[in-house]
């Protein structure tokens, strides 16, 4: 084999090697997008699921104080059930949460009104206000904020505080 043929040789292999390489990356690379976009649809569905579960948690406690001891015993026992695996799904719904979780976020930022914050929040506390018993009396506010936040997922609620605007 001469010099000419070795160097063409070479070079052919080199070219290929590093056409492959790139194939690869860029394979690796959609690759990884698929994966972020799932884990974001994921999370996404996470939450939705955890706020109609909140909301039945509620309502499944204030229920439980309701029932006399003179009521039937196998309600409190199938309510206790419910409460089990209640639990169990939030557990799991945490754990999911908290491995599809990206340091990096690009959800898209918003100027949102601090009293509509204000209201959405209170209106997922109000089941569990009323099942401890707690009476909250909002305040009127003389004048609202407009603060820059970064929304996660569909809802108004899901918001992320990131820096108040002037």
């Amino acid at each position: 084999m001469d010099l000419f043929e070795k160097h063409a040789r070479e070079n052919y292999w080199n070219m290929t090697r590093n056409v492959i390489l790139e194939k690869e990356k860029q394979i690796n690379e959609l690759h990884s997008e698929r994966l972020t976009l799932i884990g974001k649809m994921a999370a996404s569905m996470a939450h939705e699921i955890r706020n109609p579960l909140t909301s039945i948690q509620g309502f499944l406690k204030l229920i439980k104080q309701n029932i006399s001891s003179e009521m039937n015993q196998k309600i409190a026992n199938y309510l206790k059930i419910i409460e089990d695996e209640f639990e169990t799904i939030n557990m799991q719904i945490t754990g999911f949460l908290s491995f599809s979780r990206n340091v990096k976020h690009d959800e898209s930022y918003e100027n949102i009104s601090l009293i509509q914050i204000i209201n959405s929040v209170l209106s997922m506390l109000n089941p569990r206000l009323i099942q401890e018993d707690v009476m909250f009396v909002k305040k009127k506010f003389k004048k609202d904020k407009i603060i820059r936040v970064q929304k996660e997922g569909h809802t108004t609620s899901n918001f992320k505080f990131i820096k108040q605007c002037s």
